[in-house]
């Protein structure tokens, strides 16, 4: 029967405890704490954090700017700049110029975006000048990084790994400017690229430098930072510290997100050029703070990633100080109150949806998720940053599952006995659906063991089968419910062919047996290794045609013992494995070569037929190919054909492990193999070729007489790179490629190519 959409599979139909009466069910309650712990967890270590950057940028993007900064301006390096200026590096002597410029007119404070590490190249002298400006203007910031170097330790005379700074060159280390670090933290703190969070001071052993912005608010306030328990004040400004859990450090880390003020260009700019030739207008930097940064790509353009999208790096020290100079900071809930309200949603929802069953309540709870949403959005207008991820997730999932069980427990109190009838229907179909698996032994015994052992509740299962020759037992069982694979040891192969044991009396008696409790079963004989483990049992044969195959086994029931209910479920079920295993075998027969285990020709002649019409038809690519093993003859006629057959197993092998799922191996006759490839470009069918080629010639075989080794010529054809009419072409212009590689070697591959004009083969 075909399974219909009112019909529960037996995964779906499961005994439910009885609803307890307390105020909020044991079961509801023990689901809302167990989700809240998993989301907190999940939360804390981050799992959610990619989307709730996501969400932020949108709360960005959605907030739009804020109002612009009259105390910030950029002096930007430009490409017109490199052009007017000339070539980068300028001169330091050229900086100094500026500031004199700056300082004329009236700026407050200066800083520059520019890395001026390594000495002048032109001279000491174009630093010393620099540095005089710098110390007749005072209120200068100059970058550094913090970074680490391999350094000779004094002690040991051995290089060892040391976080330092990377300073000013010494000639403006005297000018005493101001100094701040520009590198920023990605891998840490902004893995995805985005920068959201900085880290406002780093220490670097004995030294110690506060990030480029703060130090550019200190020196244009005129003040000290300091680092407190919540944040840094700079002045009377308290940046908010957000202490997380960040997965790249492995630690929770204190960083500052920064309150982006808008995208690229939001604050006012000037070029470097129009800075210094004094184009611009009267009073423009006057008690102002200027940046200089570059955007000139002709310099190692400085491009950073923020909510906005791309902006400069000196943009985002600009918003670090918007932030500071126009007391807009963030301030995001904690971590341990994100997991409060975690824990308050779980328990409400767990009521709510105890309380009442009614749809009306279905949407209050799922509303309230996109209400939690809303309101974060809203608040962020106040720049208050509220978790919205772990609540938006939790409640639907929550919801979901909570309604899913409550609509299984009500299956379970109206009819019981109707849904155990139906999960045996359901199971029974399952075992006849698993002739789709018939190709594939293995999965049919699987899918059969499977189902026996969910319909009937038990702890684990098996399947003994005789051989195709029904003279012996298989050496390998299915048995679900114990790790590993199981071997059949001689004495229990011995007690089922000679009839001893359960199974063996099973199996030559034709007739099932439960046992309820096989440690009073006298009959049962126990082995050391089983007997703590086995409590009731079900034994029934696999029978086709009155003749037996094998026996089916399922132990311990999960809950209580097996009944007389639960054995003619299992003969039930036995009766339909028998007849799919049966098929199963009797298609392996038909279908597989005995010898190599690849699929016969005359079933791979059929799948090339119908892989070739698919390709035709939806115009997708196929690949074939043709192979041989080089001068197998000559090695038939020096090493024997049992030798030879155990070479046509080995490569065989190699063969089957090489190909996809997709693929069909055959053994196309004698030593020659041929494998499909659906919708395979020709480059990759030459790859796979290629790799299968150098796997064989990389394999050591045992003979009779030591190591033996083999190579094979691989003939390659495509559609629709070939152009062939027919899959019987599509074989031969592959048999002419595998020509080819003889004619010029053997041990190769080559691929089929038809002139459009002469139908020639090319390689």
């Amino acid at each position: 029967m075909n399974r219909s959409d009112n019909i529960l599979s037996s995964g779906e139909i499961i005994k439910l405890a009885e609803k307890p009466s307390s105020l909020i069910p044991l079961w509801e309650f023990l689901m809302a704490l167990i989700f809240a712990l998993t989301f907190s967890l999940l939360f804390y270590f981050g799992k959610f954090t990619t989307f709730e950057n996501a969400t932020i940028d949108f709360r960005f993007k959605q907030r739009g700017e804020l109002q612009r900064n009259q105390y910030i301006v950029l002096v930007n390096i430009t490409d017109d700049c490199i052009n007017e200026l000339g070539a980068w590096p300028w001169k330091r002597e050229q900086h100094g110029k500026l500031l004199s410029v700056l300082n004329n007119a009236g700026a407050k404070t200066v800083a520059f975006d520019i890395m001026f590490t390594e000495d002048s190249l032109i001279g000491c002298e174009d630093d010393i000048e620099f540095a005089k400006q710098i110390q007749s203007f005072k209120n200068v910031v100059l970058p550094l990084v913090i970074t680490k170097k391999h350094i000779l330790d004094p002690e040991t005379f051995e290089m060892i790994e040391k976080i330092v700074p990377d300073r000013p060159c010494r000639a403006l280390q005297k000018a005493m400017p101001y100094e701040g670090f520009i590198d920023l933290e990605y891998k840490t703190l902004n893995p995805d690229g985005v920068i959201r969070k900085l880290l406002l001071y780093k220490p670097a052993g004995d030294f110690g430098s506060y990030i480029f912005g703060i130090a550019a608010a200190s020196a244009y306030l005129n003040i000290t930072p300091s680092i407190e328990k919540y944040g840094m004040m700079v002045g009377d400004r308290l940046l908010p510290f957000h202490e997380s859990y960040e997965p790249e450090a492995g630690e929770t880390v204190k960083s500052y997100m920064i309150n982006y003020a808008g995208s690229t260009h939001h604050f006012d700019e000037i070029s470097y050029a129009d800075a210094l030739k004094g184009r611009f207008p009267d009073r423009y930097f006057e008690n102002r703070l200027v940046l200089i940064g570059t955007r000139a790509k002709g310099i190692s353009e400085d491009v950073k990633f923020s909510p906005f999208g791309a902006i400069s790096g000196v943009e985002i020290h600009a918003n670090l100080l918007h932030n500071i100079l126009s007391r807009r900071f963030l301030t995001r809930n904690s971590t341990t109150t994100t997991i409060l309200v975690i824990f308050i949603f779980a328990l409400a929802i767990a009521y709510a949806l105890w309380k009442s069953r009614r749809f009306f309540f279905d949407i209050i709870t799922l509303l309230s998720a996109a209400l939690w949403a809303v309101s974060a959005i809203v608040m962020f207008y106040f720049d208050i940053v509220i978790e919205i991820t772990p609540v938006l997730f939790m409640v639907p999932i929550q919801w979901a599952l909570t309604r899913l069980i409550q609509q299984f427990q009500s299956l379970r109190e109206k009819n019981y006995d109707l849904a155990r009838k139906v999960r045996e229907l359901a199971i029974i179909n399952e075992v006849t659906q698993a002739v789709s698996f018939m190709g594939d032994l293995g999965k049919t015994l699987d899918a059969i063991v499977s189902r026996g052992v969910q319909v009937l509740n038990a702890q684990r299962g098996s399947i003994f089968l005789l051989d195709e020759k029904y003279e012996e037992l298989v050496e390998k069982s299915v048995i679900y419910g114990v790790n590993g694979e199981i071997k059949i040891d001689n004495d229990l192969r011995n007690q089922f062919k000679s009839g001893k044991g359960i199974a063996g009396e099973v199996f030559n008696s034709g007739k099932p047996r439960l046992i309820q409790n096989i440690r009073k079963d006298k009959s049962f004989e126990f082995r050391d290794s089983e007997r703590d483990n086995l409590k009731s049992m079900i034994c029934v044969p696999l029978v086709i045609n009155d003749i037996p195959i094998g026996v089916m086994n399922v132990v311990n029931r999960v809950e209580g013992r097996f009944n007389n209910d639960d054995l003619q479920t299992a003969l039930t079920m036995a009766n339909q494995a028998a007849v799919v295993i049966e098929k199963a075998r009797l298609y392996n027969l038909a279908t597989i070569d005995g010898l190599t285990g690849l699929v016969v020709r005359r079933h791979f002649q059929a799948k090339i037929e119908e892989e070739f019409r698919r390709a035709r038809r939806y115009d997708k690519p196929l690949s074939y190919l043709m192979t041989d093993i080089d001068h197998f003859k000559k090695f038939n006629d020096t090493y024997g054909h049992q030798t030879g057959d155990m070479v046509l197993r080995e490569v065989a092998k190699i063969v089957i492990k090489s190909v996809r799922d997709t693929d069909i191996a055959a053994r196309y006759g004698g030593e020659e193999f041929a494998v499909i490839l659906p919708e395979t470009e020709p480059d990759g069918a030459m790859l796979f070729a290629e790799r299968l080629r150098q796997s064989v010639q990389d394999a050591v075989f045992s003979g009779p007489t030591g190591d033996l080794k083999v190579t094979v010529s691989v003939g390659v054809s495509s559609f629709p790179l070939n152009n062939p009419n027919s899959a019987t072409e599509m074989i031969k212009l592959a048999d002419d490629a595998l020509y080819v590689c003889k004619k010029n070697g053997r041990n190769r591959v080559e691929i089929a190519v038809i002139d459009d004009k002469t139908n020639s083969l090319n390689t």
